[in-house]
């Protein structure tokens, strides 16, 4: 987000679909600093992790159109600085769609991606006790994470599990 947010204010005259967007992406990092220190618990990644997954694949692709728009004009690349560039900068071209339309298009999934983080953030906050939802609250012990790990270890040292797995985010991955 910074790095888009950082291109932004070194624009002049933005428009005002790139304006709401900027606005929109600098919304959604405190919310998801949050969430991604909560997709880190147990308790709380069932409800945060579906909504940080699609904030930060949207968050690419804004990344993608604003910064990596492949042209095939290279005098499109520079940074709009006046009414005339920005006009060349979204007219611009990819695979017939334009630059102008994929910012449209991203206005609406980041306003759903908006919504789904704060319901998620909501979901955690009303379902479940606030001490075990706080993002630097202290880790307790869970029997059910406890024994899905006890199971893991129990099969690597028998050799029931040849391939090797990872763990993060408090999901087990088995790596291929």
């Amino acid at each position: 987000i910074s790095k888009v947010l950082q291109w932004f204010g070194q624009s002049a005259v933005p428009s005002d679909d790139v304006f709401c967007l900027c606005k929109i992406l600098e919304s959604l990092a405190g919310p998801l600093r949050i969430a991604n220190c909560l997709r880190r618990r147990h308790k709380t990644i069932e409800f945060v992790d579906a909504a940080v997954d699609m904030c930060t694949f949207y968050i690419m692709r804004c990344n993608n159109v604003l910064m990596k728009w492949d042209t095939k004009d290279s005098d499109d690349e520079d940074q709009p600085q006046d009414e005339k560039s920005w006009r060349r900068w979204f007219e611009s071209r990819v695979d017939g769609v334009t630059r102008k339309d994929a910012v449209r298009d991203l206005l609406g999934r980041l306003g759903v991606c908006q919504q789904t983080l704060q319901l998620s953030l909501v979901a955690v906050s009303a379902g479940l006790p606030r001490d075990a939802t706080l993002p630097r609250a202290a880790f307790v012990y869970l029997h059910q994470a406890a024994e899905q790990a006890v199971g893991i270890i129990q099969e690597l040292e028998m050799g029931r599990r040849r391939q090797p797995l990872a763990v993060a985010g408090g999901v087990v991955h088995v790596l291929r």
